[in-house]
């Protein structure tokens, strides 16, 4: 000791990290002799100035290697909170910015709408106008509100002096909405601008535009500080020209991070300070239509109070590490001169626990208490650690049995590939006697379904530890191919022998889980699809009955209301056969047969299906024989089935096109046709047009769910004995027919039935 001490006191250097390098060299040397000297008998001189040395040399080099890396990480760990706190907040301006743009565009368009105001520019009536721009803007908070004519003469509410330029509104598509830059003076503002059009007439007449402006002043400054939680302010021109501040704090801005913001349009982060205080600054762009950087939005987060409780840490853990530095070199000295040669004894008996010896009992006097408590420690810890060895190998046993009755197949394989272990859950998977197993190679057990490679060959080339999944095809032992979820765990493993790897290997029959999980989106995808176009359509009828229903004609109530009523229509109509196709599924679809008259029949589908043509201006004509026969079958079932594909004929075809039903007599059945003027089917489809949900690809790219309703159809006319298919038309289209078998109770005539047609 004193050695090695001389060594540092008059040899090193006074380069602080050459210092460092020899104390360590002499300590390595130092613990090099010490174990080579351990077979003898230490002196007890030496076994204390050892540990004392040892602790202290512990002692200090954990506080200086634990505190300064803390104390600098503590700082680097507070600025990048900040900052990141200052990005998040930056985010929510961007959105914030994007909200009220949204909002800006709504209130025009719903302003251009307003009958009164349409009412009023057909009038001219300019002070009426005026009057009522100002109640309107008083109602949407709105900084500027007004209207310009085909002239683009301005009439406005508001205390602002806008001037556009006449190609202003017509240079974008309406609805339009922007940031623009005011000057007199410098600020920024949000401009929304909207068409209005007269209902009069056929062909809608343009009048003028609706124009909309919110100023980002100080004031909305103030509304997203507290909406954010941070300061706000926007730069334009390289000033601040609305911000947040109460009392308004200008420090110097910093070009450097405002050029990156414009050229790059991307956010930038930077430092600010003032007289008092240190802010963490965030910078993103605020760009118009074209891409153009119109100002640069600014969020500032107070860094004074961070930075100062940051260095009150940084100090509060020097003098903590110091004290502690002091207090362990002090507890150090006390330790090791109460350790006497006793500590040999432990050490003896700690080796013989190490190297399995739990049944020699440690003696416990010495004449020392505090060393007799150590060796009364010890001793427990020798009877506990006999009693887990036990508990352990009973565990070993229960894991056993447990892996043996889990669900999921558990296999060990040796370093060779070789099957070592197995539960009884493989064998259930790949089909095989558990005999059939043991010692067996993977490549034979887990056969490829197609190639030559053995399909574990590639789980099982791992990278350490890590632990593996995978998805494998083999053969089962029937040579069925089946689908595998296999994950893979490497054991390093270490016995008399030396190291050697086990891989442990999961597995669980996943065949049929995609098959199901993609029916079940399909289906689920569907249902949302269908149900979400009449829904939308109901609320927004009601929406518009809410807002404008007292400014309505009966006439026009009576539209909404047919509206309304056809897409309730469309919505049971959907839930019926939803309903249907569950009783489908269930094995539980039945048939109410009676005679019914096919005249009559055809006129209820006729009701119910002209409101939905006239809506689409379509034509709806039944093309039917002089005679009608009286058949016997299902009319609820047999109706459901002709509107459906109605309906579906309907969706397919354009406005004002032509929608057929024919209905033919032939030798002993009747033969329904519904022909549509749409695009048609490819010839991919016409294989599951009637037994999945399916969509069909239209022109400009529209995509409408054929769905429930086919498969419905089929299940009717089939259960009725009758058979269902579809094909292309020469002239175009599509046509859908089935069949209906005539018996002898639905062999008697009916009544004339007519042409219809609309």
């Amino acid at each position: 000791y004193n050695q090695y001490v001389r060594v540092v006191r008059f040899h090193a250097p006074r380069n602080a990290s050459v210092l460092m390098a020899n104390l360590f060299a002499s300590l390595r040397n130092f613990l090099r002799r010490t174990r080579h000297n351990s077979q003898q008998k230490p002196r007890q001189a030496s076994i204390l100035h050892q540990i004392m040395f040892n602790i202290i040399l512990v002692v200090i080099v954990t506080v200086i290697f634990s505190g300064v890396p803390a104390i600098l990480l503590l700082r680097f760990q507070l600025e990048q909170l900040a900052f990141l706190h200052v990005q998040n907040a930056q985010s929510a301006t961007i959105a914030l910015y994007g909200a009220e743009k949204n909002r800006m565009l709504k209130l025009v368009e719903l302003s251009s709408e307003r009958p009164t105001l349409i009412g009023l520019v057909g009038n001219s009536n300019v002070q009426e106008l005026t009057q009522y721009l100002d109640s309107l803007r008083e109602v949407t908070s709105a900084d500027f509100l007004g209207f310009i004519n085909l002239d683009f003469e301005l009439t406005h509410s508001g205390t602002l002096e806008i001037l556009f330029p006449e190609s202003y509104p017509t240079s974008h598509s309406m609805p339009f909405v922007d940031l623009i830059s005011l000057k007199d003076p410098t600020r920024v503002a949000i401009v929304a601008i909207n068409e209005i059009k007269s209902k009069e007439g056929s062909t809608p007449k343009i009048l003028g535009w609706v124009v909309g402006i919110q100023i980002l002043d100080d004031e909305f400054m103030q509304i997203l500080s507290q909406q954010t939680g941070l300061e706000q302010s926007i730069i334009l021109g390289g000033h601040r020209v609305a911000t947040s501040f109460s009392n308004f704090v200008d420090w110097p801005l910093d070009p450097e991070a405002i050029s990156v913001v414009t050229h790059t349009h991307s956010s930038s982060h930077t430092m600010g300070s003032s007289e008092n205080e240190t802010f963490f600054v965030g910078m993103a762009p605020l760009t118009d239509d074209q891409g153009q950087v119109v100002a640069v939005s600014e969020v500032a987060l107070p860094g004074e109070t961070i930075l100062n409780k940051t260095q009150t840490a940084i100090a509060y853990k020097i003098g903590t590490s110091i004290v502690i530095a002091l207090l362990g070199v002090a507890l150090a000295v006390v330790l090791t001169r109460r350790i006497t040669r006793p500590l040999l004894n432990l050490a003896r008996s700690a080796e013989r626990m190490g190297f399995g010896d739990l049944n020699t009992q440690i003696p416990i006097s010495s004449g020392w208490i505090e060393i007799d408590q150590l060796a009364a420690q010890l001793e427990r810890s020798r009877k506990y650690l006999n009693q887990m060895l036990f508990f352990t190998r009973s565990e070993l046993k229960r894991i056993t049995h447990l892996l043996g009755a889990t669900k999921e197949g558990v296999v060990v394989l040796n370093e060779d590939g070789d099957i070592t272990w197995f539960n009884l859950e493989v064998s259930r998977i790949m089909g095989y006697r558990p005999m059939d197993l043991f010692h067996k190679h993977h490549s034979q057990i887990f056969r490829p379904s197609g190639g030559d490679v053995p399909p574990l060959d590639e789980a099982l080339v791992m990278s350490g530890n890590q632990r593996l999944r995978k998805h494998l095809t083999v053969l089962n032992a029937q040579d069925h191919p089946i689908t595998l979820s296999v994950s893979t765990s490497q054991l390093d493993l270490e016995d008399g022998k030396g190291e050697h790897s086990e891989f442990v290997l999961t597995l669980r029959d996943i065949s049929k889980e995609p098959a199901v999980t993609r029916l079940r989106n399909e289906f689920l995808t569907f249902i949302a699809h269908e149900f979400r176009t009449p829904l939308a359509s109901i609320s927004a009828v009601i929406e518009l009955l809410e807002e404008e229903c007292y400014s309505m004609t009966g006439e026009e109530i009576s539209k909404l209301v047919s509206t309304i009523r056809l897409s309730s229509s469309h919505l049971s109509t959907l839930v019926d056969n939803l309903l249907e196709s569950t009783i489908i599924e269930a094995g539980c679809f039945q048939l109410n047969y009676k005679t019914i008259r096919l005249d009559n029949l055809l006129n209820s589908v006729y009701k119910i299906m002209t409101p939905l043509v006239n809506r689409h201006q379509q034509t709806l004509e039944f093309q039917t024989p002089k005679y009608l026969p009286t058949i016997w079958a299902d009319p609820d079932r047999l109706a459901q089935a002709l509107v459906n594909l109605l309906q579906n004929a309907s969706k397919f075809s354009q406005f004002g096109a032509l929608i057929i039903l024919k209905v033919q007599i032939q030798k002993d059945y009747l033969l329904f046709s519904v022909l549509d003027s749409g695009p048609g089917l490819s010839e991919g489809e016409f294989s599951d047009l009637f037994n999945h949900i399916i969509v069909s690809d239209q022109p400009r790219g529209a995509r409408f769910g054929i769905g429930l309703g086919l498969p419905v159809v089929k299940s009717i006319v089939e259960a009725h004995g009758g058979e269902v298919g579809a094909e292309n038309r020469p002239e175009g289209g599509a046509r859908i027919w089935f069949t209906l078998p005539l018996n002898s109770k639905g062999a008697q005539e009916g009544e004339l039935w007519q042409r219809y047609s609309l």
